[in-house]
């Protein structure tokens, strides 16, 4: 019995700095299950979720961040308004996250199941998003998110570079 529930908790890592609560949870579209992993680059961790087959793959043939899906399944969850209103009915004062029990991701969208404790009903999630290939790494990006935010800085340097560049042509010294 103790060791079953040391399993469990060696699954979910409740007690790790940087938990992964999608572990379990998350499957490709032919329902292979995805696996947390991490890399680790100049002493920062970086986590992915990859095809449990793609482990002994060096590198696997292809990872989902973990940090931007679980984003992505966050905002999923809270756009949609039926399971908001159970949320709110229900005092639920847990994480967002533990009430998802399945994500499927199938080619142009995301399959979400979550269930509420004390809710008997199942709610299903669809989101639509495209992948963004970058390296071995995949992005995905929902449809319905906004785009980046202006970068001020980035809008200031290219007026001063565009103003340098006109006083260089008629020969103003800089």
């Amino acid at each position: 019995m103790q060791l079953t529930s040391y399993a469990v908790s060696r699954k979910t890592r409740q007690n790790a700095k940087n938990p992964s609560p999608l572990a379990g949870k998350i499957f490709d579209a032919t329902g292979q299950s995805l696996t947390p992993t991490h890399a680790v680059k100049a002493g920062k961790r970086y986590r992915y979720y990859v095809p449990k087959d793609a482990r002994e793959l060096e590198p696997p043939s292809w990872r989902l961040a973990a940090t931007e899906l679980e984003a992505s399944v966050r905002t999923v969850l809270k756009s949609d308004v039926e399971l908001q209103r159970t949320l709110e009915r229900a005092s639920y004062d847990h994480d967002l996250m533990s009430c998802v029990t399945h994500v499927q991701i199938h080619e142009e969208h995301l399959l979400i199941t979550a269930k509420v404790d004390g809710v008997t009903e199942l709610y299903l999630i669809t989101a639509p998003f495209t992948m963004r290939r970058r390296g071995a790494e995949t992005r995905i990006v929902l449809g319905h998110t906004t785009s980046r935010a202006v970068d001020i800085g980035l809008i200031k340097r290219l007026l001063r570079e565009s103003d340098w560049v006109d006083k260089i042509k008629s020969g103003v010294s800089i």
